[in-house]
């Protein structure tokens, strides 16, 4: 099943908050992909020079910081925390909370 929540962190290599996130991240990843439906965390790495248009397109001013998108469409920030067990939890809130409303768009329309 591929995960319909994205969890993206634009990191730099030379950031030392950036450095310290990477371990919570990949606990928090190998975590959140064992969740049903799962929910997909990757990293983005801003010093790679083809990153920046992304990291213009979606405001990344500082580092490290997390953008989420569901279906391919980005929704917004991340204001989770920074370790493992605070970034799980506030993904599967997220997840939680979008899968509930987009079944409620769902029921509350009528078929002919």
């Amino acid at each position: 099943v591929l995960s319909q929540l994205l969890l993206v962190a634009f990191t730099t290599r030379w950031c030392s908050r950036c450095l310290k996130l990477a371990s919570e991240f990949d606990q928090a990843s190998t975590l959140l992909s064992a969740a049903d439906p799962p929910v997909a965390l990757a990293t983005l790495n801003l010093d790679v020079p083809v990153n920046a248009a992304l990291a213009e397109r979606f405001g990344v001013y500082s580092f490290p910081i997390g953008k989420y998108f569901f279906r391919k469409r980005f929704i917004g920030a991340f204001t989770g925390g920074s370790h493992a067990h605070e970034i799980v939890s506030e993904m599967l809130t997220i997840r939680n909370n979008l899968l509930n409303a987009d079944k409620d768009e769902r029921d509350g329309k009528e078929e002919l």
